[in-house]
């Protein structure tokens, strides 16, 4: 939850507590929920059973408890569509903002790996790779490299688009894959109406598309199917205007329910700066890959080079998508364009990103807020915990006002039993 927080603390959404924001978060629910709960008690015992624990991992409380911290009353919705998640929520933050259900709308993703449990099972699965590694489009695919990571998107309305970061969020469009080999194949007809459904939701034209932050797992069945999909939109260009086509997925590693808004950031670096990212641990194109793009213009940039030339650029403008397909069948697409205004010398230099020192703290060393210190004037033969309505204790409570005035929750006494008990049970 910290994560999520400071996340959407630096895209915003902070200033916006009080008014009418909402809050879409992807994770992967069931899978994420067992994973983080199951270390409860390898860490300490008593956290399984914590007043807390019903909450603390549940995939619908993800979005629930960034709109409690933060005040946001706008839609709020905890989005599971497995590794398309990302992509899905910002679509959900599109359509609300469309809708005038909200005045901003905050988009976020997130994958942590607390146990090896899901490593294991997609392992089995023959998902992932044995290397370690994604290696999209390239000869060498045979699975994708699990990532963690947690990112954040801050949605608002413009004139003639959804704007974040001075991007405009032109259109996007989910779909399903519906019935194909197997229930995690791809399914190639279903991505083709996809691109053409995001293309007619953004009332664009495919020729005006300068780059595609593609889904690319580095699956030897995936990546062909894909690259034929993307080639039934992009035919005719002229070798100027090459689509370069890429994938995150091999420099950090898929970071399943967060890799679509992972994609869609990529992209807005791309798009806002005029380049295309390269594609990390591509040696040698996978040989269905370049039949997929014989006779279309297309690249796949290997190093960092400038955005290939588009229709849309003779106003200024440039113009990309995102793809993020989940093994569930569930599919996106969306079409990002910046916002026309001249980069280079002129443009502010960034603040420079906050560096954060690793700590790590045992977590039998803290103590609990309602049993902070033992009583040395307790009688003898009884232990007494005091704990000062003060500091951490109070900001824990702060929150529960009845009558305008902060009273200490019913629940909390049964909760200060259950700690004095615990740490009665450790010290002996």
């Amino acid at each position: 939850p910290r994560h999520r927080w400071r996340a959407a603390a630096a895209g915003g959404a902070a200033a916006r507590s009080r008014r009418r924001v909402g809050a879409s978060s992807a994770e992967r629910g069931a899978s994420s929920h067992r994973n983080f709960s199951s270390s409860f008690p390898a860490r300490s015992p008593s956290l399984a059973s914590s007043a807390y624990s019903a909450t603390a991992a549940t995939c619908s409380v993800a979005a629930g408890r960034l709109s409690f911290v933060l005040g946001l009353q706008g839609p709020c919705s905890s989005i599971d569509t497995a590794c398309s998640s990302g992509l899905v929520a910002s679509h959900s933050g599109l359509r609300a903002l469309q809708m005038h259900e909200c005045a901003a709308a905050l988009a976020l993703g997130v994958n942590m790996i607390f146990s090896q449990a899901a490593a294991v099972a997609t392992a089995m699965a023959g998902m992932t790779s044995p290397r370690g590694r994604s290696h999209s489009f390239d000869n060498r695919a045979d699975g994708y490299g699990r990532g963690e990571g947690c990112h954040a998107a801050v949605l608002q309305p413009s004139g003639d688009g959804i704007k974040p970061a001075g991007l405009s969020l032109l259109g996007s469009c989910v779909r399903q894959d519906g019935k194909s080999a197997s229930l995690t194949a791809p399914n190639g007809q279903a991505q083709r109406a996809l691109l053409w459904a995001a293309l007619a939701d953004a009332a664009m034209l495919s020729d005006q598309v300068a780059c595609v932050e593609a889904h690319g797992t580095g699956t030897a069945l995936g990546d062909p199917i894909e690259a034929r999909s993307l080639a039934s939109l992009h035919t005719g260009r002229q070798d100027d205007e090459a689509l370069a086509v890429g994938s995150v997925k091999a420099n950090g590693g898929h970071a399943e329910p967060a890799a679509g808004i992972t994609g869609l950031l990529r992209l807005a670096v791309g798009v806002r700066d005029r380049v295309a990212p390269p594609n990390s641990q591509l040696r040698a194109v996978n040989p269905h890959v370049v039949e997929a793009f014989d006779g279309i213009s297309c690249t796949l940039p290997t190093q960092l080079s400038a955005a290939p030339a588009c229709y849309a650029q003779a106003s200024g403008l440039c113009a990309g998508g995102v793809s993020s397909f989940g093994y569930s069948g569930t599919i996106v697409h969306a079409l990002l364009q910046d916002d026309g205004v001249a980069r280079g010398a002129g443009r502010p230099a960034a603040a420079s990103s906050p560096h954060y020192v690793r700590r790590s703290f045992a977590w039998s060393e803290q103590a609990h807020p309602l049993a902070q210190g033992v009583d040395a004037a307790a009688p003898s033969g009884l232990v007494r915990y005091a704990s000062p309505a003060a500091g951490a204790l109070r900001s824990l409570v702060a929150d529960h006002i009845v009558q305008g005035r902060v009273v200490f929750p019913g629940a909390g006494y049964l909760e200060m039993a259950r700690a004095a008990s615990d740490a009665a049970t450790d010290a002996a």
